[in-house]
């Protein structure tokens, strides 16, 4: 089988798993970590079609960033785990609805969700930089004037780019991110606004360049999410953190499946 066909075999068994997620009702009540103990397993909400966070392997198990957090908490906890398929979409709605004990789903800590859920202090962060290549001189807003500069139309980076921009830049927009990578590796634009991970990706396709994120325009913190009221049960998940941060472990998976140092992180 092509890699091409079985991205799309496992693209489609990811998309299955979490629509039957979505009408399997879960039965997760469990209030504190020795209830979780007790019962012996513990139910954790993961979305598995967010790679390289969340993805299907290619031994068609589940893999990536957050999947293997998960199963190293579930270890530490001394318990077997559960994984639950869920979206971006319907994340939350698994938490609120006692689908799961722990959502680990690119959850970015914010005021507002926090009136629904409750957060842990954050194991992963997802930063909006401008990506050039080593050469270039770029490390504050100022050094874009006169350069052109693509973004995504009606996307994320875009308002970020807008208003970091100085008078003088040329923001060039395009249709989706493929057009906007490829614009910067044909030396249409000097610089984008994008996911710090795409520097990966286009050091692939053309290694020697050294495309890097330049300068930071946003930062979001991921932390785990749990029902709120359920004290017991976040102490230990910050412990839990705190623990797989001092001693390496973290940093560890975050360099196998980002492809990048832990940055240093926020404690709540």
């Amino acid at each position: 089988m092509s890699s091409f066909k079985r991205r799309f075999v496992f693209g489609l068994l990811a998309i299955a798993a979490v629509a039957l997620a979505a009408i399997v009702p879960r039965n997760a009540t469990a209030q504190t970590v020795d209830e979780i103990i007790k019962r012996g397993k513990i139910q954790i909400a993961i979305d598995i079609t967010n790679p390289p966070h969340g993805t299907m392997g290619a031994d068609m198990q589940p893999d990536g960033y957050e999947v293997a957090i998960a199963r190293l908490l579930a270890k530490s906890m001394g318990v077997e785990l559960e994984l639950i398929p869920v979206t971006s979409q319907n994340r939350i709605s698994f938490v609120l609805t006692n689908r799961c004990d722990v959502l680990i789903a690119g959850l970015t800590v914010t005021s507002q969700r926090a009136l629904q859920v409750w957060f842990t202090s954050p194991y992963s962060v997802n930063i909006l930089g401008v990506i050039a290549e080593k050469s270039k001189a770029i490390s504050k807003p100022a050094d874009l004037a006169g350069l052109r500069v693509g973004t995504v139309r009606a996307q994320f980076g875009e308002p970020f780019l807008v208003k970091a921009a100085p008078p003088g830049t040329n923001i060039m927009r395009f249709d989706d991110l493929q057009a906007t990578m490829q614009a910067l590796l044909a030396g249409q634009v000097d610089a984008i606004a994008e996911n710090w991970l795409i520097p990966n990706e286009l050091n692939k396709l053309r290694p020697g360049r050294g495309y890097e994120t330049k300068l930071d325009l946003s930062k979001g913190y991921w932390g785990m999410a749990i029902r709120r009221g359920q004290g017991d049960l976040l102490q230990w998940l910050n412990s839990f953190i705190f623990a797989i941060k001092a001693g390496g472990e973290l940093n560890e998976l975050h360099q196998k499946y980002i492809g990048l140092p832990l940055p240093e992180m926020p404690v709540l």
